[in-house]
């Protein structure tokens, strides 16, 4: 959402629409640690972070337990925890399932009322070529990608979470309890106030 040109580049060098993977998101985070830290000069190496929110918040957690580079993770609201790669291998489209759904648990990969009222109304306003697909694959990828089980080893990076307090679409137990299992240094903030999952964007 936002970024319809570098989607366009992507499609024609030959990469699925509409897919997302958390392994070459983690490797492309640490590219751009790289490229900040050793090609640009206007950059201080010793002061990195790096931020993610909603999906992207479980992909900094995986990249800040491998890549010591960083000085500090922030992860914001992360996602936690189908398949057509027959279809994949005879060359046909790959299957998409709506990213949003209006009925409440209907066929969607964010099956809430609040992710589709958010998306379908940003989406109007601000992304008017938004589209509501996403690659089954993608869905296939999100099961595969547990960000709990990297909580413990992104110390000794200081971690801070931002876990919205009513979170109905990652859970605000399951966030809650990653930063249980994260070692120190970690830090909690908790959006009070009766938050859900899209009210801080």
């Amino acid at each position: 959402m936002f970024l319809d040109c570098f989607a366009e580049r992507f499609q024609k060098a030959g990469y699925p629409r509409y897919e997302a993977d958390t392994v070459v998101q983690a490797a492309d985070y640490s590219d751009a640690i790289t490229y900040v830290s050793i090609l640009s000069e206007d950059v201080d190496a010793s002061r990195i972070a790096v931020w993610g929110t909603s999906y992207s918040g479980g992909v900094v957690l995986r990249v800040g337990a491998v890549d010591r580079r960083l000085k500090a993770v922030i992860s914001q609201l992360y996602k936690l925890v189908y398949d057509d790669r027959a279809t994949r291998v005879t060359g046909k489209k790959p299957g998409e399932i709506p990213v949003v759904d209006p009925m409440l648990f209907g066929t969607a990969a964010l099956p809430t009322l609040e992710s589709h009222k958010w998306y379908t109304e940003v989406g109007k306003k601000n992304a008017p070529s938004w589209v509501n697909s996403v690659t089954i694959q993608s869905i296939f990828n999100v099961w595969g990608n547990e960000p709990v089980s990297y909580a413990p080893l992104v110390s000794p990076t200081p971690l801070l979470m931002l876990v919205a307090e009513k979170d109905v679409l990652c859970g605000t137990d399951l966030q809650l309890e990653a930063l249980q299992r994260a070692k120190e240094p970690k830090q909690l903030a908790l959006l009070r106030d009766g938050t859900g999952h899209f009210d801080c964007y």
